[in-house]
């Protein structure tokens, strides 16, 4: 077992004939295919960090030094260059609007976003447990206040995603770990302008969006370094794109925080947090 990046040979003959390599191309050892995802949006440096909005929501970033985590939310693997990529699985995410078609979806953000901040407050957890930022087997999806209807359902659900994102950036910060702006994003749910926008009032904090985050692309990343570009830094500065900053909306953080706060007292109540 060696560090990611490591050579660990190069393409045979045979090795040639069958996968149409050339022969000597080197040979370097990968990584997890979340880590290269991460190296991909551009993240590579200590204190950045990245929210991957799929089906569940995932935080993962760069720390100098090792992060132990108590409750067991948080884990690291190790970076290239030395340092550590703390980060933690959430099992709420984009699956909160599952349930709904992609033309449904493109209707009620275009809706939500005329409507402005949700009347009620929802954690739009659809599995049984939670295990990030917090760690509760008994956790449930629950919304406080009844929604005036379809829009403001879905616009409490991208709130309350963005919420959970914002408490899990609260516990890297507990942890002693710091994260600098913006925040990186990745994910099917960051192609949505809203949500993008309402996770960086609700962080206060903008967002940069990553061109892309394939898996593959940060293998390359990874391959760059040391050959193309002495390190992983200097490999994503020259190969990542700009992205797309989303700023935070000061309009509407007011009120975004006093639903932040019902939440977390929510949670609180209940014995989760």
């Amino acid at each position: 077992v060696q560090p990611p990046g490591t050579a660990a040979g190069s393409v045979c003959a045979e090795a040639a004939a069958e996968t149409g390599l050339p022969v000597g191309c080197e040979v370097r050892l990968g990584m997890t295919d979340g880590c290269a995802g991460q190296l991909a949006t551009g993240a590579v440096a200590p204190g950045q960090f990245v929210g991957v909005l799929g089906t569940t929501y995932v935080l993962k970033g760069v720390s100098r030094d090792l992060v132990t985590d108590p409750a067991g939310a948080l884990y690291s693997h190790r970076h290239p260059d030395g340092w550590w990529l703390p980060g933690g699985a959430s099992n709420t995410g984009g699956e909160a609007l599952a349930h709904r078609t992609a033309e449904r979806l493109s209707a009620l953000d275009e809706a939500a976003a005329a409507r402005g901040p949700a009347s009620c407050v929802s954690y739009p957890l659809r599995r049984e447990g939670e295990r990030f930022p917090f760690v509760a087997g008994p956790a449930r999806g629950f919304t406080l206040g009844t929604p005036a209807d379809d829009t403001d359902r879905h616009r409490a659900d991208l709130e309350g995603v963005a919420f959970l994102e914002r408490l899990a950036l609260e516990r890297i910060a507990a942890l002693g770990v710091p994260v600098t702006a913006p925040l990186y994003a990745a994910g099917g749910g960051s192609r949505s302008p809203l949500w993008t926008r309402i996770r960086a009032t609700v962080l206060d904090m903008p967002l940069r969006v990553a061109d892309r985050a394939e898996t593959a692309f940060g293998a390359a990343l990874l391959a760059a370094t040391g050959t193309l570009y002495p390190t992983l830094e200097k490999a994503a500065a020259a190969m990542t794109g700009e992205g797309r900053l989303v700023e935070p909306d000061p309009r509407e953080k007011a009120a975004l925080d006093d639903s932040y706060a019902r939440f977390t007292e929510e949670l609180t109540d209940r014995g989760w947090l």
